[in-house]
């Protein structure tokens, strides 16, 4: 197995590998936080009244 460290690149490269990881990691969070969260959590629907339908 090729170690990562032997790969030959300049400190842009290893900027650019490290900022590309932070940020899938972050999205991942971001997405999974969002599947986890309850679907009624911050919204409560007014109640049903009949007479706002009458003419």
């Amino acid at each position: 197995m090729i170690s990562l460290f032997g790969l030959e690149m300049s400190i842009h490269g290893w900027i650019a590998l490290g900022i590309a990881v932070i940020g899938i990691i972050a999205l991942n969070l971001g997405l999974m936080h969002l599947a986890r969260k309850k679907h009624d959590s911050h919204y409560d629907p007014p109640p049903y009244d009949p007479d706002d339908d009458a003419p």
